[in-house]
C-alpha cells in the first residue's frame, strides 16, 4: 500500500511467469486482426501494445503529425477530455473515441477500478446496465485474463445489445493496464457441434467490442489520470454522425456517475 491508500494486490499479474508466455486458454479467441497485427497476449505483450498505442492514438503525437489531426476534440473540462478520430479506425468507421481523466488525488486507484469494472459495482450506477455481468477467469490459476459477458437494456426503441469479451486487466510497476476486444463468433456451434460459447438471447442483438484499451496511473503530484481508447460497433441503424453527437453527453454523463458512486461508496468498499 503506497501512501495514498491503493492497495493493488489484487491486481498484481497472475499469469504465466514468463512474461512472454502467451495465456493458451485466450488463444482460440483471437479475432483475424489480433492474430495478423494484434498484441501477444501475455503480460509484456501486453503491456508493450498498451504503452505504444495510446501514444501513438494520441491528438498530442507529434512523431505522427498526420494521424494527430485526425484527433477531433469533442469536450474539454478540468477532469475530463473527449476526442473522435475522423473516419474511425483500421478497424471500422464506427465512432472511435479517447477520453483522458484525471481524478482528485484522494482517490483510491483499488477502488476507482472497482466502480469502473467490477461488475457488482457498475451495475449500481450504469444505466444501461440491465443486469450483473458474468466474469470468469481463463482458468482456476490465472485471474489476470477472464471473460466477461454484459448486457445493456433495451432503450426506446433500440432493442437490447449484449457483448462477450476476452482481455487482461493487471497492475504492473506502478500502472494498470487493460485490454479486450469480443471473442469472435461466440454465438455460433464448434466445428465439431459444441454448444455456443455463447449463446444469443432473444430480443437481444450481439454487438461488438472492437478495441478497448486503458491505462490508469498517479501523476507526480499524486492525482490519477487514466486514458481510454475505444471502438464498439453497436449495430444500431442510424447515420455515424448522430451516433457521433450523443457520445460527448455520454462522456461526461459517465464521469459524473463514476465520481457520485465513488464519493458515495468509497469507505464501505
Amino acid at each position: 500500500m503506497n501512501k495514498y491508500g491503493d492497495d493493488m494486490t489484487e491486481y498484481y499479474w497472475n499469469g504465466p511467469e514468463d512474461s512472454d508466455e502467451e495465456i493458451e486458454e485466450l488463444m482460440f479467441a483471437k479475432t483475424e486482426w489480433e492474430k495478423e497485427n494484434g498484441p501477444r497476449f501475455s503480460k509484456r505483450g501486453i503491456i508493450e501494445y498498451c504503452e505504444k498505442f495510446l501514444a501513438h492514438e494520441n491528438a498530442n503525437n507529434k512523431k505522427d503529425k498526420k494521424n494527430a489531426k485526425l484527433w477531433e476534440e469533442k469536450m474539454t473540462s478540468p477532469t475530463l477530455k473527449m476526442w473522435l478520430k475522423k473516419n474511425g479506425s483500421n478497424f471500422s468507421d464506427q465512432p472511435y473515441m479517447r477520453t483522458d481523466s484525471v481524478f482528485n488525488q484522494k482517490y483510491q486507484m483499488h477502488k476507482l477500478l472497482k466502480v469502473i469494472y467490477d461488475p457488482k459495482h457498475n451495475i449500481k450506477w450504469d444505466k444501461l446496465i440491465g443486469e450483473e455481468g458474468i466474469k470468469e477467469g481463463v482458468n482456476e490459476k490465472t485471474n489476470s485474463a477472464s471473460f466477461l459477458y454484459t448486457h445493456n437494456m433495451k432503450q426506446y426503441t433500440i432493442a437490447a445489445r449484449d457483448f462477450y469479451e476476452k482481455g487482461f486487466n493487471f497492475y504492473d510497476n506502478g500502472k494498470f493496464y487493460r485490454y479486450s476486444t469480443s471473442v469472435p463468433d461466440a454465438q455460433m456451434q464448434g466445428l465439431n457441434g459444441e454448444a455456443p460459447r455463447c449463446p444469443e438471447r432473444p430480443n437481444t442483438v450481439r454487438a461488438e467490442v472492437l478495441i478497448n484499451v486503458s491505462m490508469m496511473w498517479r501523476s507526480p503530484d499524486g492525482k490519477i489520470n487514466s486514458v481510454l481508447i475505444s471502438q464498439a460497433d453497436f449495430k444500431i441503424k442510424a447515420p455515424l454522425f448522430m451516433i457521433n453527437s450523443f457520445l460527448p453527453k455520454a462522456a461526461k454523463n459517465w464521469r459524473e456517475s463514476v465520481d457520485k458512486y465513488y464519493l458515495k461508496n468509497n469507505k464501505k468498499m
